[in-house]
This record gives C-alpha cells, structure tokens and sequence, in this order.
C-alpha cells in the first residue's frame, strides 16, 4: 500500500510539473499562473500536499495526501471526498469523489480513506480564485452498513506560492 501510494504521489508530483513546464514555455508574459498549496486536519483525518495551479485557460488540481490518523473504520458501506470553495454560504465543489462498497465489511480497515486523493484538470479559470486562501474545505462522509453517516469538515490552510517561482523560464 505504502508503494502505491508513493507511486501515486510521484506521478501526481510528475504530472503537475509537466503542467507547470508547460505553463511558463507557453504562457504570455502578461498571463501569469497562480499556484496554492493547501493541507489540514482534524482529529480523524490529516491532509497534505494539495496543490492548485490557476492560469487564464484552464486549473489543475491535485487533492493531496489523505491519511486517516484516527482508529480503523468497521462497517463501512461507502464514503465519500468532497473539496469545495465556500462563498457566501454556498458550496463550490472542486473534486469530489465517492467509494461504495458492495460487501459489508466487519473487520477493521486501516488504511481505508488513507492515500492519494485525486485530481482534476478544468479547461478554465477557477472563478472562486480569490475565496480560495480563507474559504477552502475539505469533507469526508462516512456511510456505514447500518445507513448511519459521519462528516469530518475541515478548514484548509492555503499558501499562494506564486512568489517562489519565476514568472518565465530562462533562455
């Protein structure tokens, strides 16, 4: 489990620098990327290496690193993963991606809604960019085989690492 998860998040790490090479080759000078990283936690669930790269033409985001930090899960019917901008009370989702389960589980599972989190790539600007540093979320709903649910919220911390990066690629 601990190869795959290092395989994904290599690959993700290696697709989103392909992004960005070709982001600052091919982008105008007057057209700049914006890049966020984001992470968090709560008591059950931790999340970490999310990145948001926002140009004028499109947005790529990689959700992260999820690990459950918390006891193992019993029970389990489905879960889901939701990312979202929240603005004037409304939810914008980003990714959101759901696990059902066919067979009921009774045995502990520990590394359930542990590993790579998903990404996404949008052919447009994300228009909720200047809610994203205060206003970004992070979800997980729990459904278990007797229909019960639990949700764990969190409140993301978001970094614009822009200034890290030169806005062109040397000659």
């Amino acid at each position: 489990m601990k190869k795959f998860r290092l395989l994904s998040l290599l690959l993700s790490t290696v697709l989103v620098c392909g992004f960005l090479i070709g982001c600052s080759t091919n982008e105008p000078e007057g057209n700049p990327m914006t890049l966020y990283s984001f992470r968090g936690e709560d008591d059950r669930f931790s999340l970490s290496s999310g990145i948001i790269a926002i140009t004028d033409q499109e947005t790529v985001i990689y959700g992260g690193e999820l690990e459950n930090t918390g006891e193992a899960f019993y029970d389990i019917s489905s879960y889901s993963l939701r990312l979202y901008v929240l603005k004037d009370g409304v939810e914008f989702p980003l990714i959101d991606v759901e696990h059902i389960y066919k067979v009921e589980r009774e045995s502990p599972m520990d590394n359930l809604v542990s590993g790579s989190f998903g990404s996404v790539r949008m052919d447009a600007p994300l228009l909720e960019q200047e809610y994203l540093e205060n206003n970004l979320y992070f979800e997980v709903l729990i459904t278990y085989s007797n229909q019960e649910q639990s949700t764990h919220t969190i409140h993301l911390s978001v970094v614009n690492v822009t200034d890290k990066f030169p806005n062109k690629v040397q000659d």
